[in-house]
């Protein structure tokens, strides 16, 4: 059990707060900084100084996985099993040498009641609930990253709340390059009505996304889009 995790701030290279009460059984090596382990922790209020992990370690969670690191001091984790703020599932690995350069490879289950404590993570106020499969290969924190999958959303808010304002399901297929820039393609919505995306929205952000493609949209009540359109709507 570990009250204090601020002392071990110098030995994982940035600063570390909170407190985790840890099982591990496994074997390493001392010297050369080897190891294999499966890991079972329960964190209270842990921060390691990096936005969106702080989020997802705020009050108590408990993390589950398996460990290696070799000789090229890289790691990688299997395994991986997070319930917290929600529950996330990794049927995969993450490998890399630290958390900047972690790679994930697998397909993940998040499912995420309460929005609205990542909401300082998003730079955006959020709320309502998802739950998603998706297929993740590529680098975590920057770089080139791709996201395939299916997402059911209830009531959640994040800018573009009319249209996911109830049950909503989406399709997706997204892709990050190594300069920050998301590609999203193969885009299927189905709630207030039915749009599906032929062609590509491109952007860093809602605020600057731009489309490229053939839109087609099914909306049987235009009401629910007033608010987003800056007028009073109605129709099909």
């Amino acid at each position: 059990q570990v009250s204090r995790l601020s002392p071990f701030s110098e030995l994982a290279g940035r600063d570390l707060s909170g407190a985790a009460n840890l099982s591990v059984n496994g074997q390493g090596v001392v010297g050369a900084q080897t190891f294999e382990a499966t890991v079972e922790a329960r964190t209270t209020n842990v921060s390691v100084s990096i936005d969106a992990v702080d989020a997802l370690l705020d009050g108590v969670s408990d993390l589950s996985f398996t460990a290696r690191r070799g000789i090229d001091k890289r790691f990688e984790l299997q395994d991986l099993k997070y319930d917290g703020l929600g529950t996330i599932r990794l049927d995969g690995t993450v490998t890399g040498s630290s958390l900047e350069d972690a790679e994930v490879d697998g397909k993940l289950l998040v499912d995420v009641p309460n929005l609205a404590p990542l909401s300082g993570v998003a730079g955006r106020q959020m709320s309502g609930s998802v739950l998603a499969n998706v297929d993740a290969t590529g680098q975590v924190m920057q770089g080139p990253l791709t996201l395939r999958g299916n997402a059911r959303t209830q009531d959640v808010v994040t800018g573009l709340d009319p249209l996911l304002t109830g049950r909503s399901d989406l399709q997706f297929d997204a892709r990050r390059n190594a300069d920050g820039l998301y590609t999203l393609s193969a885009f299927t919505y189905r709630g207030i009505g039915t749009i599906t995306l032929d062609g590509t929205v491109t952007g860093t952000s809602l605020e600057d996304a731009a489309i490229d493609g053939r839109v087609q949209a099914d909306l049987p009540r235009l009401a629910p889009l007033s608010g987003l359109a800056g007028r009073e709507m109605s129709g099909a």
